[in-house]
């Protein structure tokens, strides 16, 4: 039996990676700035305190990683618009009920909510861990005997399991009398596999044909839903192909309005390569469209009207060949991820005007 095990997409590659320059000395950052654009170090700590200062709080480490030194490429209006992680969560906690945010952060009631409303979203099979929590509808496997059992006589097709609080990701490809082999580390006993508990178990769904192009890993489509009184609109939209071995993470940069691929980049440790072909397979972006779009944005556009208190979402959508399936929805944007992938800043006029109606001035 093929197993995958699969938590909700965060862009892990791409945090974990964002992880070593965070770490690295501000003063080493400038540094390695400074020889890349031939400005000296005084004039970059002058530009990015302006920055820091400014509406988007950028830390030094934003700055360079997203390129802001290069004022070939960005004006002090382009540097402006870009937003630092402790703005991004502004505006998620002004634009976004805190009361509303367990509807979408645990899973099962998650799929449960949308599933009623009509909405694709994975087909709960069977739930994995030991609690006291009830799971109408859905089998639950609370020994490690019922999960021996489950996985060795009864599944014959390839599942994914993610974990309820949608915050974990790890791939499984078989399973024995002890637990299920895992990609990254190995063994996972069914008893470890309670104790970290509850898993939401699904068969796999498999990407649209499409993307067998750049990857046969699970391709993600990241959109930014903002709603204000003038209606619904996704600003941002974002294709991420994952990390395989030495090829890395490859975020591309979607039109919105027609899901057509417009830039493609991925993180180099410290800074953005763009990319005309893929990396790995050597495909081209150009002019490609991800399939069933206009399903994608009438998707967006029911399911966020389900969550209307989350008045900015963050939706994740697996693009299958019978449609888009919707994965998760996070409160608020994920503001690192659309500078990641498009190079630009995040703070566009139409957004300043819809946080502006949330209560959060950004100038």
């Amino acid at each position: 039996m093929a197993v995958s095990m699969e938590a909700g997409f965060e862009g892990a590659a791409t945090r974990a990676r964002s992880a070593d320059i965070v770490e690295s000395k501000p003063k080493k950052i400038l540094a390695h700035a400074a020889r890349l654009s031939g400005r000296g170090n005084f004039e970059l700590s002058r530009e990015q305190r302006r920055l820091m200062k400014g509406v988007g709080r950028l830390t030094v480490q934003e700055y360079v990683r997203y390129g802001l030194y290069n004022l070939h490429k960005y004006a002090a209006e382009d540097q402006a618009r870009f937003l630092g992680r402790e703005v991004g969560e502004m505006i998620r906690d002004v634009s976004c009920d805190v009361t509303w945010t367990a509807s979408v952060e645990d899973t099962w009631l998650f799929r449960r909510i949308l599933r009623g409303s009509g909405i694709a979203v994975p087909r709960t099979i069977a739930v994995a861990g030991p609690t006291d929590r009830a799971w109408p509808g859905v089998r639950h496997l609370d020994s490690a005997d019922a999960l021996r059992a489950f996985f060795l006589d009864e599944v014959e097709v390839a599942v994914t399991i993610t974990a309820n609080t949608g915050r974990d990701v790890r791939h499984a490809e078989g399973a024995d009398k002890d637990g299920l082999y895992l990609r990254e580390t190995g063994m996972l006993r069914y008893e470890d596999m309670l104790r970290e508990g509850p898993w939401l178990i699904d068969p796999v769904i498999r990407p649209h044909p499409f993307f067998d192009q750049y990857t046969f890993e699970r391709s993600i489509v990241q959109l930014t839903v903002v709603q204000t009184r003038a209606g619904t609109a996704v600003p941002y939209a974002v294709l991420v192909l994952p990390e395989e071995g030495e090829v890395p993470e490859v975020l591309c940069a979607l039109e919105a309005q027609t899901g057509r691929i417009l830039t493609a980049r991925s993180f180099d440790g410290i800074g953005f390569d763009d990319h005309q072909s893929h990396p790995g397979t050597g495909a081209d972006f150009a002019a490609q469209v991800v399939p069933h779009w206009d399903e994608v944005l009438e998707m967006a556009a029911s399911a966020s009207a389900v969550f209307a208190p989350l008045r900015m979402q963050t939706m994740e959508v697996l693009v299958s060949r019978q449609g888009p399936v919707l994965m998760h929805v996070r409160p608020g944007p994920d503001v690192e991820m659309v500078q990641a992938a498009t190079g630009e800043g995040f703070l566009t006029d139409g957004i300043r005007t819809a946080v502006g109606s949330y209560g959060l001035t950004l100038r």
